[in-house]
């Protein structure tokens, strides 16, 4: 299954949620904020899957209000 279709299944449209990045080598942490429906979500995306080829883990996260 491809992330985009996981976010999509999992949280609703008009739903926030993050997505982190830890960078295994630096151990820097990387967070957006996104719903399903916001224009960059499948870029940002793409290069979570790159960054994760390199040595980052991807977290998805529900987002409180």
């Amino acid at each position: 299954m491809k992330p985009i279709q996981f976010l999509k299944d999992y949280f609703s449209s008009e739903e926030n949620f993050f997505i982190f990045t830890l960078d295994r080598n630096t151990s820097k942490i990387y967070q957006r904020t996104f719903t399903t429906q916001h224009h960059q979500l499948e870029d940002y995306l793409k290069k979570c899957l790159y960054f994760n080829s390199i040595g980052s883990d991807i977290y998805y996260s529900a987002h409180s209000q």
